[in-house]
């Protein structure tokens, strides 16, 4: 799929497994916005033989596996770069279908959007809210560094975990838009950072619990942070930065 992404169909085989015992029919029937596939177009996905034609397509299959459509996809740290590129362009000619129709419900994800993240993706296809955290950088005492972020995923069954958080920030006056610029994937022990500006980070974690760090950006000037999950997580900005390598940040080139 558009040369530099594709579907991770081994975590998604192992969320067909762990949901549904391997049972297909039963995705369909889980199905939470239109017309259900056939068990065989699902199989034919699998096998990277076909992919969803739609967005509402591609987000009921989300939906019906309760995995955020970013953990659909397996990313190369190599062609990242390149991914951002081609899906930055086709946001901003709104040439959606000269990539992958599908991969329209990017857009307010990788452009400046005066509501984020979008609540129609969560109700129409997860049926919930977003789980959101805000916190601010009031630019006074301390400025340009990294802030340590501590996330906890509190999870309450540790197998086959797979959680996304997406960031954006925002000057911090009225009116300003949101500005995504980047997400960060656990799955299992393996914590994955990819930001927009083309640049990833990785870290393997001991156990997942309240102790994932992510470092951010705070400048010179006033900011608001936002971190959206479509599963419930608890966020606490930290004073101190950790030294060792549990921890991913959003940096620069």
């Amino acid at each position: 799929m558009v040369g530099v992404l594709t579907l991770d169909c081994d975590a998604v085989t192992a969320r067909i497994d762990n949901q549904f015992g391997g049972n297909l029919a039963a995705v369909s029937r889980n199905w939470p916005a239109g017309d259900p596939p056939h068990r065989s177009t699902i199989l034919r996905w699998l096998r990277r033989e076909t992919l969803p034609r739609s967005a509402r397509e591609l987000l009921s299959f989300c939906g019906a596996l309760d995995l955020d459509p970013f953990a659909l996809w397996g990313i190369a740290p190599a062609t990242f770069p390149a991914l951002c590129a081609r899906l930055v362009k086709a946001s901003r000619a709104d040439s959606w279908a000269d990539l992958l129709p599908a991969l329209s419900f990017l857009e307010p994800f990788v452009g400046p959007t005066p509501e984020w993240p979008p609540a129609s993706l969560a109700r129409d296809y997860f049926h919930r809210d977003w789980s959101i955290h805000e916190f601010r950088h009031p630019a006074r005492e301390k400025r340009n560094y990294f802030a340590p972020i501590s996330m906890d995923p509190q999870l309450a069954d540790d197998r086959n975990i797979d959680r996304v958080w997406h960031f954006a920030w925002r000057d911090d006056i009225d009116h300003a838009l949101w500005r995504p610029y980047g997400f960060v994937r656990l799955t299992g022990t393996d914590l994955r950072l990819f930001s927009f500006n083309g640049l990833s980070d990785s870290a393997t974690v001991d156990k997942p619990g309240p102790d994932l760090v992510v470092e951010t950006w705070f400048g010179e000037g006033a900011a608001a942070f936002r971190v959206a999950s479509l599963h419930p997580f608890e966020l606490k900005v930290n004073d101190a930065a950790r030294t060792d390598g549990s921890r991913v940040r959003f940096g620069f080139p």
